[in-house]
This record gives structure tokens, sequence and C-alpha cells, in this order.
């Protein structure tokens, strides 16, 4: 079992540490830190990401990156050697965020959609009936619907110029965008199963240790071989194959609409 306070011990800082370098919070605030390995990913100097949710964000200062459309502030400061990038989000943002949480909307950005997902994966150091609170409402929303149905439209939209360019014979245009199918496709099933990380340099990780069996041999069947120029027209059609294949798997119990 992952325990944070342990985590940040072996990096020379400590909860209240993190909670200091924040500043003055109000009740009504709430805190939640993640880092990759709460997930079992990221590195030994992964860094803590932490989201502080408040009725009005401070100014962004020298060091702070203001983010005009969601109205957040983004600082970076350091406890030892752990570097922590904290995200001031006020509730209004986060509340409307959350109201786009639906399967047939399809229009929060990756970083929306992570900040979702790290509220609820993880470790609330302040405010804990507002972190409960806001947990309810995301669950409420379904967020592996979501994933799922945005992972797939992406898939499907590189697989109908993949497909289009295939037609034609045109191996090398179409290899970009069924590649990109390939993976989006993997990040459609790994939200099936339950796994919903926005970050999609983790989509293959999660999926190779993930997986079923049949589909990670596809993808070794897709991918592993070396690509030459004898062989494009091959390796295509083995990841536009995957990709259908593994889409059709993965469609969720609300109808894909693109």
């Amino acid at each position: 079992m992952f325990l944070l306070e342990d985590w940040l011990r072996e990096r020379g800082a400590s909860t209240n540490q993190v909670l200091a370098s924040i500043g003055t919070l109000s009740k009504s605030d709430a805190v939640i830190a993640y880092c990759s390995a709460m997930d079992g990913l990221g590195t030994a100097k992964s860094d803590l990401d932490v989201y502080v949710l408040c009725d009005k964000v401070p100014t962004a200062g020298d060091t702070g990156f203001f983010n005009e459309r969601l109205g957040t502030i983004t600082q970076r400061t350091t406890i030892e050697s752990l570097v922590l990038d904290v995200e001031f989000w006020p509730w209004s943002a986060t509340e409307a965020v959350i109201k786009h949480l639906r399967p047939n909307d399809l229009t929060l950005s990756e970083v929306e959609m992570s900040f979702l997902a790290r509220l609820l994966s993880g470790a609330c150091l302040w405010g804990d009936q507002e972190c409960e609170n806001l947990r309810e409402l995301i669950h409420a929303a379904n967020m592996t619907d979501y994933a799922v149905n945005y992972y797939l439209l992406l898939s499907n939209s590189d697989l109908e110029d993949a497909l289009a360019f295939f037609d034609e014979g045109d191996y090398r245009s179409a290899l970009y965008p069924a590649t990109n199918a390939f993976y989006y496709a993997m990040g459609a099933n790994n939200a099936k199963n339950g796994i919903s990380i926005f970050k999609t340099k983790w989509i293959t990780k999660i999926f190779l240790e993930n997986g079923s069996k049949r589909f990670i041999q596809a993808y070794h069947d897709a991918i592993i071989h070396p690509l030459h120029q004898d062989n494009i027209g091959e390796r295509v059609e083995s990841l536009i194959r995957f990709a259908q294949d593994l889409n059709s798997a993965s469609v969720s119990a609300f109808d894909y609409e693109e």
C-alpha cells in the first residue's frame, strides 16, 4: 500500500512541510497531493503535484503561471530534493470542469481530465469533508465512461484518416494516423479496465501491465518487428486491425458518437 508520508520522508520532506509551503489555508479549502507512484508509475525523481482548491486563488507573482482560461495559478517550489508543482484552482472552475464530465460531451482538455483523475487518486492533506464531497461528485459523473469515449473518439478519428490513405495505397501517409489510432485504442482499453490516467506517455506501460494476453500478443505482432521499406503496408494493416479490434472490445455503456 502506498503511503505518501513514507514517500515524502524518503525525499527529505513531510506533509506538514508541503502544507506550510502553500501558505494560509481556510476551512473551506481542500488540498490534494498526487505523485505518479500512487498509480505505480513515475520514477524516484518524480515531482509532487499539489492541488489547492479555494474560493480565491493568490496572485501569480514572479514565479507563478496564470492560466487565463481556467483561472488557475501554478507555482513551483522545492523542499530539499523534492520539487512541488502547486496548482491553485478556484472552486467555481473545479465545479465547472466536473459538470462537463459527461460521456457525450468530450470537450475537456487533457489538463482538466488529468486534474480530475488526480483528485481521485491523490492524498487529501487538508479539508477531509471537502475532499470527500468533491470525490463523490466526480464518481457520480462516471469518469470511466468519459475516458473510454474520449480515447475512442481520438482513435476512430485517426483510423478514418489511416484507412483513407491505406485504401489509396499511400502507406507512408497512413503510418502516422494508424500509429496514433493504435495508441489511443490502448488508452480506451486502459480506461475500460478502470485505469483513467490522462497522460499519453503512460499508455503503453499501463496496457502491457494490465491488458489481456490476446491483445498484448497483438501489440507485439503489430509493433515489435522492425519496420523497413518493404513492410510498411503490412505494418499499417496490423496497426489498423489492432485499433479496430481493441476499440470494439472497449466500447462503453454509452453509444459512441463522433
